[in-house]
């Protein structure tokens, strides 16, 4: 739809461009309800200041906890909506060719594409209009999306053919995709100095960054280097003049100069450092650095190692924390914006027989999945037997239990806001399940 360019008067078809009224020009109808970006909620690449630090699991989204009250945690959800086609699935809530948010599903390994159509409670496949949607490798916990808010915006997905930038029209039901690269991509992508990254490897094994405006101009790849090998990737995280993917082998690494100019290099682990990405993001420290969960041969204990950098900075830990950004977890403790090293001067709770993993920051509140255990943390991540877990809202001063859950795996849980409501999605459920949380 088109209105006038402060939004008043009436709503015309996209075919007007002037107003039938007094000739003003029309331009596309902006929604001002909140979009949702898959997987850590409302940030644009054409806004960049909705978060300071981008790729943690924080969200710049606000929620009304009280209404998660309102249902019985082993009862009944308020509402529900049926799955997609069987698959794994990222959601995102947006304009796309429409006037409001609608709904997009993706399963990014199988390339397709679901909008859920609410008058027939249904999700309908969307149809490549010119090609289609590439599969993509990456691992939920590896995976990530950048997108443009606009009256038809653009998603920037990490594929098996390098970046696409993926356009879907919700009311055709069609999409159009374009990609950028010559070869696979080899981690997320990540927006930084206002485009979009991502590493790929060509096809002749030359690693390089390639890169893309919001307007889907491609930039000049900065080469990297015949880097066979960078291993298990985890999400890419950026922050002041810095972009990080922390790899298996290593660290990917733009950097901002003085100059405005960015550059590229892989930065190797010391020989005794393996990076542990099972226990969350990376953690942001108070004073603005991020830090990597790894485990130390030589010292035969878990550290905190400093990302960025090639000056090595590393700190000693005695356990490991699960961690969402600047929130941190001690089995089932929160710790809001204290060191993951260190411990607590009251107090032992090395015997607690729950554990909490963090999936979502909301503005010094966090969505968190409460497990009991009474083994290790790693043994715990790495059971895929059916275990029962308690959604939960907690702040610094309460928690309380939204619902019960039984899945295997239950930290592969996406949670999605859409048209006033938190969702939760987990590829093991039987439905989409969800809570009002908009007065």
């Amino acid at each position: 739809m088109r209105t006038a360019p402060d939004g008043s008067g009436p709503a015309y078809p996209p075919e007007f461009e002037f107003s039938p009224l007094d000739g003003a020009p029309l331009q596309a109808a902006r929604s001002s309800e909140a979009v949702w970006i898959a997987p850590s909620g409302a940030r644009s690449v054409n806004d960049p200041s909705a978060q300071l630090a981008v790729g943690l699991q924080q969200s710049a989204q606000s929620i009304d906890s009280a209404l998660l009250k309102s249902g019985e945690p082993d009862g009944e959800p308020p509402l529900e909506m049926p799955l997609p086609p069987p698959g794994a699935y990222e959601f995102f809530s947006a304009p796309f060719g429409t006037r409001a948010s609608v709904l997009i599903a993706i399963d990014t390994s199988k390339g397709a594409v679901f909008a859920w159509l609410p008058a027939a409670q249904a999700w309908q496949p969307l149809v490549g209009e010119d090609a289609l949607l590439s599969e993509c490798h990456l691992s939920h916990r590896a995976w990530r999306a950048e997108l443009m808010v606009q009256f038809n915006s653009c998603l920037f997905l990490a594929t098996d053919n390098g970046l696409v930038l993926l356009q879907p029209d919700f009311a055709a039901l069609q999409y159009r995709v374009a990609y950028f690269g010559d070869g696979a991509a080899q981690a997320a992508p990540i927006a930084f100095e206002k485009r979009v990254w991502v590493p790929v490897t060509d096809r002749s094994g030359m690693l390089k960054m390639v890169n893309v405006d919001t307007e889907g101009e491609e930039g000049p790849p900065l080469l990297l280097g015949h880097v066979h090998d960078i291993g298990e990737v985890s999400r890419p995280v950026a922050y002041g003049r810095t972009a990080v993917w922390p790899c298996g082998k290593g660290q990917i690494c733009l950097q901002t100069g003085p100059d405005g100019a960015v550059s590229a290099s892989f930065i190797p682990w010391q020989q005794d450092i393996m990076p542990h990405f099972e226990f969350g993001s990376p953690y942001l420290s108070r004073a603005g650095v991020l830090w990597q969960l790894c485990f130390s041969g030589t010292e035969d204990t878990y550290v905190y190692v400093r990302l960025g950098t090639t000056r090595w900075e590393r700190v000693p830990a005695l356990t490991p924390r699960l961690c969402s950004g600047t929130v941190n977890y001690r089995f089932s403790t929160m710790y809001p914006g204290v060191d993951p090293w260190l411990e607590p001067e009251h107090g032992d709770d090395g015997a607690a027989n729950a554990v909490v993993f963090p999936l979502l920051e909301l503005s010094g509140s966090v969505l968190a999945l409460k497990m009991a255990s009474t083994s290790s943390l790693t043994a715990l991540l790495n059971s895929h037997d059916k275990m029962r877990a308690e959604l939960i809202f907690e702040d610094r001063s309460s928690a309380f239990v939204i619902q019960t859950i039984p899945v295997p795996q239950p930290w592969d849980m996406r949670v999605f806001v859409h048209q006033g409501a938190l969702w939760a999605y987990h590829p093991g459920m039987q439905r989409i399940i969800g809570w009002g949380v908009a007065a």
